[in-house]
C-alpha cells in the first residue's frame, strides 16, 4: 500500500567480522542465527519493506535466512565504510511515506518494544530523526524521515550516520532506553561468548 507509513528497514550484514573471526549474520544465536534473531525484533505489522545488505561471501547464507518478502542486496566491497552499505540498502527500498530504519545485525539487543516505541514517536513527529539513547549515548536503530534520505548521499567519505545526526542536530530526537546491551556490538569472540543466549 503506497500510503502505508510502515518502517522501511535496512539491516546491515555485509561486514567481514575480521575481529570476531567469522561472519556475524550467521552466528548461532539461541535456536537460530543472529540475523534471524534481529529480523524477529521488527514486528511484521509495522513493516512496509525490509532489505538486508550482505557481502559476496555470505550472500547465499543470508538469502536462505531472510523472509520471503525481504530483499537481499550485496555490497561487493565489504571492507568499505558502513556508509556504502547504508546507501545500497536505502537505494533498494521502495518509495513510501514511512521512515527508513537502519540497524546493524550485530546490535543484538534491539527489541520489538523499542522498534514500536520509535515508530510511534516518528508517527507523532514525522520530520525528525528518532533513535534510542542509552547512558547518554545514541544507539541503533535509527529512524530517518523520507525528507532526509537525499542527505545520506552528501555524507563525506569516512563518516557515517553520525554525520547526519550532527548536520541535522535540530531535528534529532533521542528516546531514553533502559537496556545498556543496546550499546554492545559483537566485535570479538569474548563479546560473543559473553552475550550469546544460553544453549545458543
Amino acid at each position: 500500500m503506497a500510503d502505508f507509513d510502515g518502517l522501511r528497514v535496512v539491516i546491515l550484514a555485509a561486514g567481514l567480522g575480521r575481529r570476531l573471526g567469522r561472519d556475524k549474520a550467521t552466528l548461532p544465536w539461541g535456536a537460530s542465527t543472529l540475523l534471524e534473531h534481529v529480523l524477529r525484533q521488527f514486528p511484521p505489522e509495522r513493516l512496509a519493506a525490509r532489505v538486508v545488505v550482505a557481502n559476496l561471501a555470505n550472500q547465499a547464507a543470508v538469502a536462505a535466512l531472510v523472509g520471503a518478502a525481504d530483499k537481499v542486496v550485496v555490497n561487493p566491497d565489504p571492507g568499505s565504510d558502513m556508509l556504502v552499505s547504508v546507501r545500497l540498502g536505502v537505494a533498494a527500498l521502495p518509495p513510501g511515506p514511512g521512515p527508513v530504519c537502519v540497524h546493524p545485525v550485530d546490535v543484538f539487543a534491539v527489541s520489538g518494544e523499542l522498534v514500536s516505541l520509535l515508530h510511534e514517536a516518528w508517527r507523532a513527529d514525522r520530520e525528525r530523526i528518532h533513535l534510542p539513547e542509552v547512558a547518554a549515548r545514541g544507539a541503533h536503530p535509527v529512524l530517518i524521515p523520507a525528507s532526509l534520505l537525499a542527505a545520506i548521499e552528501a555524507i563525506p567519505a569516512g563518516r557515517g550516520l553520525d554525520y547526519l545526526l550532527e548536520a541535522f542536530a535540530d531535528r534529532v530526537v533521542r528516546h531514553r532506553w533502559y537496556d545498556r546491551r543496546l550499546l554492545v556490538d559483537l566485535d570479538t569472540p569474548e563479546e560473543y561468548a559473553r552475550h550469546r543466549p544460553a544453549g545458543g
